[in-house]
């Protein structure tokens, strides 16, 4: 504390504080005796007067700290729910966690904190609690319909933890089943799972008490897809509009196209839809999505352009013309069509791609000012902001404000692994290599099956050269679960060259180059290719890796090292 530092005391302590003046005052003149005066404890009130401080100011962590205080010291329900959503809203994941359990404690039949708590737990990856409160958050058992298990089957979804959803909905069938809406659930999010059997199984038990409901065929032929059965599920759907026929069950059979991977088929029957419908917005979407994916930017542009026209879909529209200009490093034109990404679900990822363009030009102050600018419209969006901001310090070699960034991002969501080891990492690009192994080694411990922890320990022990055999154990185990992870294969590239086998590095280096073009995976690869006196072509693959990321300190520090 500095020696200058002055002691302010709080407005809510005043009329406490003045009343013990006069006390002493009074005693001094009647007695000639000073009483001790107690300890001043704060309430409830004024941990929620600090709280709106807090806010005020802009100290949103402060500001979920001083609400959980209060919510622990009120009696009132209020107070809790207040905290609960404040933290929810903010995604100060933790505070919004035991708020809303003080929520529950004080108000035991309300619905709403087991909302909360539910999709909190689910976001946890914790099925077993999600289950108890999701199921508290509903209708009672005997009074639920059938649209009630579909509008959870939906809430899920939206979360994007298909594993844990679909535990989730498995509880409920066994608690609750069989339900028509229930079974549907599971047969939908089972196809989203990649469960093709379950996803049939589950769809043919809701046809046989309901033949001609529509949304349990439709999940029948995705799941069908799944199993193999393409040219069957393809084939139903046509006789299915042929009997009903209809824009959006056209859509849904380019859909299954687009599953069963047709891609050009997919294009010519919108093509065709198209024709036959006039411009319908949805169709000229989804044609322009397809053709993005295929590399197709022309069709692209003319597609996105063509709905901006109109006035439809405007932010997905703007994005992706934005991630088009990027592609072809017009990064100016790039600049100007995220900045029209005004809401929606694409508006973090178009200004934290208006910082990465700064960032890349060298303006690494003016990446993280944006970011800052756009915190201060939107301070929801903080956690991201604060990941955005360390991964941009990190790319600048700004490893102690990385650091604090993580740090930060951390004070929203505590057990975060993705968090937890991009903090680690810096702790490595740092030098402190003994503290980022015991960090990577943490992370690893919440979660043993978690591939990017495995292989970014399996990495880190591989990169400085210690227990390869550990590490090749590591990076195994990840790419048993995804075996075209382009940065597991890279590991395990990078291990077999430090061990010396050249010829079974340059497999998983060349496998993982072709998949992403990384800049980190080039610095390798060009390695691999001087160590074999392939130094041309070593120079080829690191100028092109220059042209996209000049400011790469792996590629550089490689580049210096070996030229």
């Amino acid at each position: 504390m500095s020696r200058f530092a002055t002691f302010r005391t709080p407005v809510a302590a005043l009329p406490a504080l003045l009343s013990l003046i006069l006390a002493g005052c009074a005693g001094q003149v009647g007695t000639g005796e000073q009483q001790a005066a107690p300890d001043y404890v704060p309430d409830a009130s004024y941990h929620i007067l600090m709280g709106e401080m807090a806010m005020q100011r802009g100290e949103y962590f402060v500001t979920a700290q001083e609400f959980a205080e209060a919510a622990r010291l009120s009696d009132d329900p209020a107070v809790a729910s207040r905290a609960a959503e404040y933290a929810y809203n903010y995604g100060f994941e933790s505070y919004a966690v035991s708020t809303a359990e003080r929520w529950l404690e004080l108000a035991p039949d309300e619905q709403a904190p087991h909302g909360y708590l539910g999709l909190l737990y689910l976001k946890q990856g914790d099925a077993e609690k999600a289950f108890v409160h999701l199921d508290g958050s509903m209708p009672p058992a005997d009074v639920r319909v059938e649209g009630d298990y579909l509008s959870l089957e939906s809430s899920l979804a939206a979360e994007g933890r298909p594993e844990t959803s679909y535990a989730i909905l498995k509880m409920f069938d066994e608690q609750y089943g069989p339900n028509v809406g229930l079974t549907l659930a599971l047969s939908e999010i089972a196809g989203r799972n990649g469960d093709g059997e379950a996803a049939v199984a589950y769809a043919r038990e809701v046809l046989d008490q309901e033949p001609e409901l529509l949304e349990a065929r439709i999940a029948l032929y995705h799941g069908q897809l799944l199993t193999g059965e393409t040219d069957a599920a393809l084939a139903s759907m046509a006789a299915l509009l042929e009997d009903q026929p209809g824009v959006e069950l056209e859509l849904e059979y380019a859909r299954l196209l687009v599953n069963a991977e047709r891609y050009d088929e997919a294009l010519a029957y919108l093509d065709d839809m198209e024709e036959r419908h006039g411009f319908v917005p949805e169709i000229v979407r989804f044609h322009a999505l397809i053709s993005i994916d295929q590399a197709d930017q022309v069709s692209a542009w003319s597609d996105f352009t063509k709905l901006l026209s109109a006035g439809f879909f405007v932010n997905e529209s703007f994005f992706y013309l934005g991630e088009m200009a990027r592609n072809n490093q017009e990064f100016l034109q790039s600049l100007r069509l995220y900045s029209r990404v005004r809401s929606g679900y694409l508006l973090v990822p178009a200004q934290v791609a208006i910082a990465e363009i700064l960032n890349v030009a060298g303006n690494t102050e003016g990446a993280v000012a944006h970011l800052d600018e756009f915190y201060q419209q939107f301070p929801y969006y903080g956690f991201d902001v604060w990941v955005a901001k360390a991964g941009l310090y990190s790319d600048a070699a700004m490893d102690d404000l990385a650091y604090e960034a993580y740090s930060r991002a951390l004070e929203y969501q505590p057990d975060n692994i993705a968090v937890l080891l991009g903090r680690a990492s810096v702790l490595d690009q740092k030098g402190e290599t003994d503290a980022a192994v015991k960090a990577f080694r943490t992370a690893l411990r919440m979660e043993p099956d978690n591939p990017d922890a495995m292989n970014a320990l399996g990495y880190t022990l591989a990169n400085r050269n210690i227990k390869l055999r550990e590490a090749e154990k590591l990076i195994a185990s990840a790419l048993q679960q995804h075996p075209d992870n382009a940065a597991y294969l890279d590991s395990m590239g990078w291990l077999l060259f430090r061990r010396g086998d050249y010829e079974a590095a340059g497999g998983y280096l060349e496998q993982a180059y072709a998949a992403h073009d990384d800049p980190e995976i080039a610095a390798h690869l060009g390695e691999l290719m001087w160590a074999q006196g392939r130094e041309g072509e070593a120079n080829i693959i690191w100028m092109l890796a220059l042209e996209q990321s000049p400011n790469h300190r792996v590629l550089i520090d490689t580049i210096e090292r070996l030229q």
